[in-house]
């Protein structure tokens, strides 16, 4: 999307586009985003994982919270889990206090989830991956971000990352 001009009215005239299979058109369009504040609150995110080293072939369990505070319920907040290992999070689940909807796309070597949360509510999202090279440091990094209608006046805690330190051996011998 790219704004065409500034938000007037609640409402930011943006043009889309959509692009297909290779060697087809793009589709150009018109649309009109809603800008309204629903809520005012804060989104808050930590990501934890079970060891900070670990060698090529050994799990890491993880661990992402998140909370909300604010004066009205929020639908459609997202969260983004990216990790340094080739190959998907496996057991994974999502726990909800006070929120509901939680989906977990795991298609990819990320978490995405999105989900609808109440004030006071948070979501608790659990995993598992494996080292599978050598890369050091392995850095898992995670964001959370609320719907268009929020009014985050705080957004420096939706972020977070923690590493893993790695060997390249299976043994953990290093030279």
């Amino acid at each position: 999307m790219l704004p065409l001009a500034a938000p007037q009215s609640e409402r930011l005239p943006v043009q889309t586009y959509a692009f297909h299979q290779p060697q087809q058109p793009a589709t150009l369009g018109a649309g009109l985003i809603d800008t309204t504040v629903t809520a005012t609150g804060n989104l808050s995110l930590q990501l934890t994982t079970d060891r900070h080293a670990a060698n090529v072939g050994q799990p890491v369990n993880f661990h992402i919270h998140v909370d909300y505070s604010g004066d009205n319920p929020i639908s459609g907040a997202r969260l983004i889990a990216d990790f340094p290992w080739v190959g998907r999070a496996t057991a994974q689940f999502c726990a909800t206090q006070s929120a509901a909807n939680c989906t977990l796309d795991t298609r990819s070597n990320s978490v995405s989830a999105q989900f609808d949360i109440q004030p006071g509510g948070s979501i608790d999202i659990t995993g598992q991956l494996r080292v599978s090279d050598g890369s050091d440091p392995g850095k898992l990094s995670a964001i959370v971000i609320g719907p268009i209608g929020l009014n985050e006046q705080d957004p420096s805690d939706n972020a977070a990352q923690t590493i893993v330190n790695q060997s390249l051996f299976a043994d953990g011998f290093g030279g």
